[in-house]
């Protein structure tokens, strides 16, 4: 940046505020557009699909003929979704762009969700062991 020079004393210092809030504008656009700001509605939306995807897994651990390849691929979709979600958590963490209430709330919510998940799987588990078992295919 030159030195400027002038006659009024106080240009310089104008000079200095207009290069400084044109900096400071130009870094808010480049913010703004490049890095998303991960807020509650984002997360929302991908928790929401997440419990749809749940949904659909829970639906296919109950029926006892389906196929091992639809549980791998739904498993890898939410294990997926999972992770997603919690880089979208820190982001929003990390630009304070949730209260500290929702940051309790979200943490709260991924959390039933974890064990959601792990409970499907374990539900999943045992019906496979007991794929054969004619009781409990007249009871389900």
């Amino acid at each position: 940046m030159a030195v400027l020079r002038s006659s009024a004393p106080y240009t310089t210092v104008v000079y200095m505020l207009v290069l400084i809030s044109v900096g400071v504008a130009f870094g808010l656009f480049i913010d703004s557009f490049f890095w998303p700001v991960y807020s509650s509605r984002i997360i929302e939306k991908q928790v929401s699909q997440l419990f749809r995807t749940l949904e659909t897994l829970s639906q296919a651990a109950l029926n006892f003929d389906c196929d091992d390849s639809i549980y791998n691929t739904q498993n890898l979709q939410i294990e997926k979704q999972i992770q997603g979600i919690a880089k979208a958590f820190k982001i929003a963490i990390m630009t304070h762009s949730l209260s500290a209430t929702e940051q309790q709330k979200w943490e709260r919510l991924i959390g039933l969700q974890k064990k959601t998940f792990l409970h499907l799987q374990e539900l999943i588990d045992l019906n496979h062991k007991n794929k054969n078992n004619t009781l409990l295919n007249r009871v389900c």
